[in-house]
Formats: structure tokens, sequence, C-alpha cells
């Protein structure tokens, strides 16, 4: 009877250290499940999102995807400032220009992504905090946010500007402000 009681308390010890390996388990799954559910959402309120789903910018976020610059926009906290050149504004451009920017061994869309993109201090709702800055891109470049009357621009060093559209996307590392043309 002895060697029953033996193998039944064995038994039983087997039986506990599994249910607590399982529990274990499904404790540290439901730790992993937590932590998916908050990088999903962190990335839904990321630029990168943003830059995805709006559908007025189909065209530079094909250009960004392929150009690595999903982490800058997906992972970096930012702040940035992304202006972005509507799908319209890349139609307005001459199509042998067009093509050797899609031509990614010369770097020319990259260096043109870095030249929208802006890391600032601090994020805001007015663009007047911006005004007469310099302002310096990703690529190097200078850009300056000018105002006349109620509309702002985007300006660089050569003296091109570039409307700012109204109503920009603001997303948790930074905010994408639309242009109706492409700054080159």
């Amino acid at each position: 009877m002895f060697p029953s009681l033996k193998m039944s308390f064995l038994l039983g010890f087997v039986f506990l250290m599994l249910s607590c390996a399982q529990s274990g388990q499904r404790v540290e799954q439901s730790e992993q499940t937590d932590q998916n559910k908050a990088e999903q959402e962190k990335m839904r309120r990321s630029m990168l999102f943003g830059l995805i789903a709006d559908s007025r910018i189909e065209t530079l976020s094909a250009f960004a995807v392929a150009n690595d610059y999903s982490d800058l926009f997906g992972k970096d906290s930012g702040p940035l400032l992304l202006f972005a050149p509507t799908n319209e504004a890349f139609e307005k451009v001459d199509s042998v220009t067009l093509r050797s920017w899609r031509d990614q061994k010369n770097g020319m869309m990259k260096r043109l992504i870095g030249n929208h993109i802006v890391k600032v201090d601090q994020l805001s709702d007015d663009l007047s905090i911006y005004l007469d800055q310099n302002l310096t891109a990703l690529n190097g470049s200078t850009l300056k946010i000018i105002q006349e009357q109620q509309a702002y621009y985007l300006e660089d060093v050569k003296g091109n500007r570039v409307l700012i559209g109204p109503n920009p996307l603001r997303m948790d590392n930074g905010d994408i402000y639309y242009l109706d043309e492409v700054l080159y």
C-alpha cells in the first residue's frame, strides 16, 4: 500500500507541476498579448500608420516605405514634422524627373523625402510657432515656414515656396502637413 501512496503522491505532484507550468505559460502568453496589443496601439498612433492609411498621400507613402523610412515614422518618438506632398503634387512633376526619382540606385527619392521631414523640439497646433526659424530637414537642408495673410508656406534656401494645406494629421510622434507641390 505504501508504494501506491508514493505513486499517488508522485502523480499528484507531477499533475500540480504541469498545472503550474501551464498557468505560467498562460500568464506569459497573456503578458505577451498585452504587450503586442500595446505595440499595435502605439503603431496605430504613429506617423507610419497615418502615412500608409491616408489615401491623399499614397504616392509619398510608397516612396517612403521603399526608401527605408518605415522605422523613422513607426518607431522614432519624434517629434517630427512631415511636409507631405499629396498625390496631386506628384502628378505635377514631369515624367522624366519622376522616373529618375523612382530609380533607387541614385538615392534621389530618399534625399527628396528627407527634405520634407524636420525634427523639432515640440509640436504645436499652430504653425506660427515655427515662423521665420531655420528648420533643418533630415537631409541637412534648411527650410522656413513663412506666413502670408492667412496661408502658410514652406520655403527652401533657393526661395522656392510651397503652400502648406490646412488640417494636418496629428499623430503621437509628429504631425503630417499636406503640400500642394513637391519641394525640390
